[in-house]
């Protein structure tokens, strides 16, 4: 009987060790309250325009109390919408709240304004969802630039970075992809700068980020081809690496095609619009302007540029005198268009021209030298015209002065 009551005994106070006393109870109790206590936000984004805003970044903030400091309260929930402009803010203690959204600098109040004190405060008790917070940004969610470098140059070892504006933007280098493109996304407004890396790919490009998003360069769309050649003759120079660029309003809006060893190029998809050509290398300007629309652009001809030398002599076989300034030689095209080149000291002078028609003429021949002649081939050049027109192989310009 002993031994069975010391049995008993013993059980019980096993028992009693795992059955939680009074205030175990109560910490239990107050834990699941509190797991339970926490309400959440949903509602909906849309943009100024009406459409879904999806990624954008809607927060819960503590409404400040009025005797406190100006600023805002704590954050408590932070989410970003999904691909519909949805948005479930989780987490929130009971309290008093504004509910905002977009970038962090320029933000959106809940019903859709833009100051706190047009915001309206949302109570969120225990356990509660407090649905349909349905509001429209009245800025922009960040604006999306986008742009193309010219496509010679793009690869994954070129980078364009953004310097600028009012607020940090996060990432600020973009990697160019192989076809060229780069995007930022949530930009906030204000006064940019586009830097490339290496800069020998484009020069600096000052943009101005406002309320609309910006595609820089030339549009990825469907386009027409543009097929030509460089060239107006048999006989005109087709220089290793030849390239033919399409230039848009900027640097950075350009389309690049290389020449074959005839002189041919083409541009499978140029989207519609008006572009300066020119061709690297080249006179530096443009040699004509295409406008593009909706049908193929062929047999484009293009002039090549012809290194055209030459040399002075004076006719008593003494050498030039020494000059300042440098005796020079002029070529004038029908539209006014001159270019100049300074004669060496042993007499020899290089031009690069785009094949066209020129007259040929000294520019202040000094006293006691005058022209004798002045040839290209067998065309003399104080009567006629400079023809480069791909027809006749290419010869020197020979020049003879005489004393008086």
């Amino acid at each position: 009987m002993r031994a069975l009551l010391r049995t008993a005994t013993m059980m019980l106070a096993a028992l009693a060790q795992n059955t939680p006393g009074p205030q175990t109870a109560v910490e239990t109790l107050r834990g699941n309250v509190q797991a339970n206590s926490k309400g959440a936000a949903t509602g909906l984004i849309r943009t100024r325009e009406g459409n879904p805003a999806s990624g954008v970044r809607v927060a819960a903030f503590v409404v400040p109390d009025p005797k406190e400091p100006a600023g805002g309260g704590a954050l408590v929930s932070l989410t970003e919408t999904d691909s519909a402009g949805h948005y479930r803010l989780e987490n929130i203690p009971p309290g008093n709240y504004f509910i905002q959204a977009g970038l962090i600098d320029f933000p959106t109040f809940y019903p859709g304004v833009a100051a706190m004190t047009g915001a309206t405060n949302i109570w969120i008790t225990p356990g509660a969802l407090v649905s349909g917070l349905d509001f429209a940004l009245t800025r922009p969610p960040g604006i999306r630039i986008t742009g193309r470098i010219p496509l010679t140059s793009a690869g994954t070892a070129v980078t364009v970075r953004m310097t600028g504006g009012s607020a940090a933007l996060q990432p600020n280098i973009a990697q160019v992809r192989p076809d060229g493109s780069f995007e930022f996304l949530r930009v906030a407004p204000g006064n940019y700068t586009l830097i490339v890396n290496p800069a020998t790919v484009a020069p600096n490009l000052p943009i101005v980020v406002n309320d609309t998003d910006i595609d820089l360069g030339l549009p990825t769309g469907p386009g027409v081809k543009v097929s030509g050649v460089v060239g107006t003759g048999p006989n005109s120079p087709h220089a290793a690496g030849q390239k033919v660029i399409l230039g848009g309003s900027s640097a950075w809006s350009q389309l690049a095609a290389g020449t074959d060893a005839a002189g041919r190029f083409e541009f499978p998809k140029v989207p519609a619009g008006s572009y300066a050509v020119t061709t690297i290398p080249g006179p530096g300007t443009p040699l004509t302007t295409l406008v593009v629309a909706d049908r193929d652009v062929t047999g484009l001809t293009l002039p090549a540029t012809v290194e055209l030398s030459g040399h002075v002599a004076l006719s008593d076989g003494s050498i030039l005198p020494l000059l300042s300034p440098a005796l020079m030689i002029s070529v004038r095209r029908s539209n006014g268009t001159t270019l100049s080149t300074a004669i060496r000291s042993e007499g020899a002078f290089r031009l690069p021209l785009p094949e066209g028609v020129y007259r040929v003429e000294f520019d202040n021949l000094p006293a006691g030298l005058m022209l004798k002649s002045l040839t290209y081939g067998s065309s003399d050049l104080t009567n006629s015209p400079l023809k480069l027109d791909g027809a006749s192989p290419i010869v020197d310009i020979r020049v003879m002065l005489e004393r008086r």
